[in-house]
C-alpha cells in the first residue's frame, strides 16, 4: 500500500469523529443560554398592582447591577442617570453571559453603579444589545434566554415585524438597532401597527393617536362612566392619562391575544415619526413566552410552561 492511500484511510476512518466533533462545537454555539430576571411590581397613578418592570442582574465591569430589559429603547445600554460634571466619561464593558456591549459612563453613573442595589436599575438594555442572536422572554418562569443568529428560521406559526429606525430630520448622527413594530388586528378598522415595548410593562396598549382612542373605546372615552383618570411620571413631569376598557376587537398579528383595555395620555412627549397606533406592552404576554428573532426579523407568542 502506498503512502498516500494509507494516509486517504487515516483521514477517512477519523472523519466520523471530527464531522461529531464539528457538529458538536456547532451545538455548543447555537444553545441558548437562559438567565434569571426579577419582576418589580407596583401600583401606578392609584390602578392596581401589575408588573412595573423586568429587572436582570448584568456585569457592569467588575460590579454587578440590575438593569432593565426595554425594546422600546433603539439604543444598546441606555443610562438611567447622567453626570452633570464637565468630567470626561469613562470607558465600560457590560456584560450578560456571552452578549457584550463596550460604551461610556459619567462620574455620575459611575458612582450609581458602585453604589446600585437589587431592585434599582442603573439602566436599560434596548434592542441594539440584542440584535445580533434570538431573546425569548418567559413572563412566568421569569426567564430570558438568548442564543445567537435567527432561532425562528422555518418557524411557520412566527410572524414578521419591522425593524425602524429613525432620527430627527436635523440630526447630524445616525441611530443604533431600532424599534419593533408589530400589526395590530382590528376587526372594525383594519390592521395598524404597535411598538413592541418590554420597558412598558403594566401597558396592555397605550395608544399614542386620539383617533385611534376613540376608534378603540368610543367617542366618550374621555368621559365616560367606565374611564378612568390616572397620572403617570414621565422624565420627572406628571402627565394625565386615560384608561379605558376597548370596545372595538383588537389582536395581535395571528396570535390569539386580545388587547381588553387600552390607556391614552394626551401630553405624553413620545411621539415616533412614523404612524403607529400606539405602544404594546407586556401585559398582554403575562401567562406566555415572547420570543423576538432579530436577525429574522421574526417573533412569536407561546404559552409558558
Amino acid at each position: 500500500m502506498q503512502k498516500s492511500d494509507r494516509l486517504l484511510g487515516v483521514m477517512t476512518h477519523n472523519l466520523p469523529r471530527a464531522l461529531a466533533f464539528l457538529l458538536i462545537t456547532l451545538a455548543s454555539l447555537c444553545r441558548a443560554e437562559t438567565h434569571a430576571f426579577h419582576w418589580v411590581t407596583g401600583s401606578v397613578g392609584g390602578l392596581s398592582e401589575r408588573n412595573l418592570a423586568m429587572l436582570i442582574p448584568v456585569a457592569i465591569g467588575n460590579k454587578t447591577c440590575d438593569m432593565q430589559i426595554d425594546t422600546g429603547a433603539n439604543g444598546s445600554v441606555i443610562w438611567h442617570g447622567e453626570s452633570n460634571t464637565n468630567e470626561p466619561n469613562k470607558p465600560l464593558t457590560v456584560r450578560l453571559g456571552t452578549i457584550e456591549a463596550t460604551t461610556t459612563a459619567g462620574p455620575g453613573v459611575l458612582q450609581a453603579i458602585e453604589r446600585c442595589i437589587t431592585g434599582s436599575p442603573v439602566g436599560s438594555l434596548g434592542n441594539a444589545f440584542f440584535e445580533r442572536g434570538t431573546v425569548a422572554i418567559d413572563s412566568v418562569r421569569q426567564q430570558l434566554s438568548y442564543q445567537p443568529g435567527s432561532g425562528l428560521a422555518g418557524n411557520k406559526t412566527a410572524q414578521r415585524f419591522f425593524y425602524a429606525t429613525w432620527a430627527p430630520a436635523d440630526a447630524t448622527w445616525m441611530p443604533t438597532g431600532g424599534h419593533i413594530l408589530i400589526e395590530l388586528q382590528t376587526k372594525q378598522f383594519g390592521k395598524g401597527y404597535g411598538l413592541l415595548d418590554t420597558g412598558a410593562a403594566l401597558a396592555e396598549l397605550g395608544v399614542l393617536d386620539e383617533l385611534w382612542w376613540k376608534r378603540l373605546v368610543g367617542r366618550d372615552a374621555m368621559t365616560g362612566k367606565n374611564t378612568t383618570r390616572f397620572t403617570v411620571n414621565s422624565w420627572g413631569k406628571e402627565v394625565e392619562c386615560y384608561l379605558a376598557q376597548t370596545t372595538a376587537d383588537v389582536t395581535l398579528d395571528t396570535f390569539q391575544l386580545a388587547i381588553r383595555n387600552a390607556n391614552y395620555c394626551p401630553a405624553l412627549p413620545f411621539r415616533p415619526p412614523v404612524r403607529v397606533v400606539g405602544i404594546v406592552g407586556m401585559y398582554p404576554f403575562r401567562s406566555s413566552v415572547l420570543t423576538i428573532d432579530y436577525p429574522g426579523r421574526l417573533w412569536l407568542v407561546q404559552e409558558s410552561r
